[in-house]
């Protein structure tokens, strides 16, 4: 994890440098806010210096904002072979996103990343709360009730002779079929707003129980530090 601003006020711990992780890393994520100035600027902080400076291939991929990312540099590094690949969900200037990065692009989504029923609810209750402090409202504590949910909230899964990727994978592709807002967007990119607004349920791994059978503890353990709520025997 590279968070200079963490680093900062908690002190080294766990962070690791940039140029470490463009060192050693096979797939990078990013998730920051857009500055634009000062010391921890990340407006173009994936530029043609960024790329050039990667030991290895990596996978990119960007969850944050579009702006993080610089474009023509994403482009030719794709092509070039000098990345293996690219996941985008967010995009310079958006709505109007380059197509070209989109076609070269392995999956891209319009911005949806922070669009589960659980990312709104909790901004909801964020902002009444926020706002019930300042006027005194009596609201404090006050939560969202009745969010709604998928069809399907219970997943099974049976271990028996699988490696743990594919336990693992089965519990998160259970909740999200990426494929299906990549080819959103891909057939309607002019869409792209559109495709926001009217945004289908989606819940975060918290709200689904993983049945388990044939799966070894420690895999269990991962599903539940990844969120999952756990039934069933190892």
């Amino acid at each position: 994890l590279n968070d200079p601003p963490r680093e900062r006020s908690e002190g080294t711990g766990s962070f690791v440098s940039m140029k470490e992780i463009q060192n050693k890393a096979d797939i990078i994520t990013f998730h920051v806010p857009l500055n634009k100035k000062g010391e921890d600027a990340t407006y173009h902080l994936v530029d043609e210096k960024f790329i050039q400076n990667l030991k290895k291939q990596p996978l990119l991929i960007n969850s944050c904002r579009g702006e993080v990312f610089k474009t023509e540099a994403l482009k030719n590094s794709l092509k070039s072979g000098k990345i293996s690949g690219l996941i985008a969900d967010c995009w310079e200037n958006e709505p109007d996103i380059d197509l070209e990065l989109l076609a070269l692009a392995d999956y891209g989504t319009p911005h949806i990343a922070g669009y589960s029923k659980d990312g709104k609810a909790n901004g909801t209750r964020m902002s009444v709360q926020a706002i019930s402090r300042f006027f005194k409202l009596g609201i404090d504590d006050w939560e969202p009730e009745n969010v709604e949910l998928p069809e399907k909230t219970v997943i099974e899964i049976d271990g028996n002779q699988r490696r743990e990727y594919s336990v693992l994978a089965e519990a998160v592709l259970s909740t999200y079929t990426i494929e299906d807002d990549d080819e959103a967007l891909r057939s309607n990119p002019q869409l792209f707003e559109k495709l926001r607004g009217d945004y289908p349920v989606r819940r975060e791994f918290a709200t689904f129980t993983v049945k388990v059978k044939n799966v070894n503890e420690e895999t269990v353990n991962k599903l539940g530090n990844m969120g999952f709520k756990i039934n069933g025997e190892c």
